[in-house]
């Protein structure tokens, strides 16, 4: 019985190059304030002495510096850095973001998007004194 070889000859594949994206998001002030400008839901609430809310964790400067009560703790950083490069601003090769901050009403995400209803929430009311924070009506500051 005879055997016959045949040889096949396969070309092996040039080698791919991967790069690795990187997300934009670096947990800044201006980043943050994008973020919740969308989701005002995630923001962190504090109750100040006279028992109104604010976003601020420090009420005054210098040495009447004071510390307000925290009544709803930030979403994690996962949370948001997951969020962000969903729906406000992709991973690119260096994570370097191109997002533009003014204040809440005027900022830019990239690339530009009109969010849906769903994703934008802004509504101080709802979101600081409705279903979102369930400790409200928060008990007078002791």
């Amino acid at each position: 019985m005879a055997c016959l070889l045949e040889l096949v000859f396969v070309e092996t594949p040039q080698e791919l190059n991967f790069i690795e994206l990187k997300s934009t998001y670096k947990f800044q002030y201006e980043q943050n304030e994008i973020l919740y400008a969308l989701r005002e839901d995630w923001r962190p609430l504090y109750q100040k002495d006279d028992g109104s809310l604010t976003g601020a964790r420090f009420t005054g400067k210098g040495e009447d510096k004071v510390e307000n009560r925290l009544v709803r703790s930030a979403q994690p950083k996962d949370a948001r850095r997951a969020y962000w490069d969903a729906y406000i601003e992709g991973k690119n090769k260096d994570g370097v973001s191109k997002t533009k901050f003014v204040d809440r009403d005027n900022f830019q995400i990239f690339p530009p998007v009109e969010p849906t209803g769903d994703l934008v929430r802004r509504d101080r009311g709802t979101f600081w004194e409705g279903e979102f924070n369930p400790k409200y009506p928060l008990p007078p500051p002791q």
